[in-house]
């Protein structure tokens, strides 16, 4: 990535963006999600990371990477701040916390088998397949 976009040490600033962002967007969304409904922010937000993430597979340059992770931080934030709340709304106490167990258990095994798996879409079809 740092060769095909000349990015130097910019490339920092992809995952500097995109944390930023999640970390603002999602009291932001969360907020929109109670006023105006979780169903419309779930949707928009999806729409949007969809959107982002053609974008940053589609880059011709490392600001524009940097811009479109910054948007599917967005999106992604939307996604997941409406769907934990969504959840607490449709299940009682006990089978939130066995169902909470069961996320974080994916939430592990994601953190373990992802940057494996990454590593092996950038050494095969290229770094813009991480997007896809």
């Amino acid at each position: 990535m740092q060769a095909e976009l000349a990015a130097g040490t910019a490339v920092a600033g992809v995952t500097s963006a995109h944390l930023a962002t999640v970390t603002i967007a999602t009291l932001v969304l969360g907020r929109l999600g109670d006023r105006h409904g979780r169903r419309a922010v779930f949707t928009g937000s999806g729409l949007v990371f969809a959107a982002a993430s053609a974008a940053c597979a589609a880059v011709p340059d490392i600001a524009t990477l940097v811009a479109a992770r910054a948007v599917q931080g967005i999106g992604g934030s939307g996604l997941v701040v409406t769907a934990m709340s969504a959840l607490g709304e449709m299940v009682d106490r006990d089978q939130l916390i066995r169902r909470a167990g069961w996320q974080t258990a994916v939430f592990a095994l994601a953190s373990v088998g992802g940057p494996p798996l990454g590593a092996l879409l950038v050494a095969g079809p290229g770094w813009r397949w991480i997007f896809c």
